[in-house]
């Protein structure tokens, strides 16, 4: 899972279907389309239910709409899963979610 935005990513023909969508949502919030990224989130969450990234971006979401409460139940959720789903993941990734939880609560 890539942090980081990028050019519209429909482009980019070396990334699958989840990675396009994934990163398209970092795109959309940066360039304050936060309606389209939205729909971009349930996109996600119904083609990739099983994936972290609807989470992830989601809390993403809510943090670029200024709502820290709402997008700290995201990052709460995105450790539940890594938990839950523990390959493909290691500390550091819980210590990013972990990281951004703790910057929020400071700040709201």
């Amino acid at each position: 899972m890539n942090r980081g935005s990028q050019e519209p990513i429909e482009r980019d023909e070396g990334l699958d279907e989840l990675e396009r969508l994934s990163n398209g949502v970092l795109y959309l919030i940066d360039t304050g389309r936060l309606e389209d990224a939205e729909r971009a989130c349930s996109e996600l969450e119904r083609k990739f239910p099983d994936q972290i990234d609807w989470l992830d971006r989601t809390g993403s979401l809510y943090e670029a709409r200024g709502d820290p409460g709402a997008a700290i139940g995201c990052y709460r959720r995105c450790l539940d899963f890594i938990e839950q789903n523990p390959e493909g993941f290691d500390e550091s990734s819980k210590d990013m979610y972990r990281g951004m939880i703790e910057h929020l609560e400071s700040i709201r």
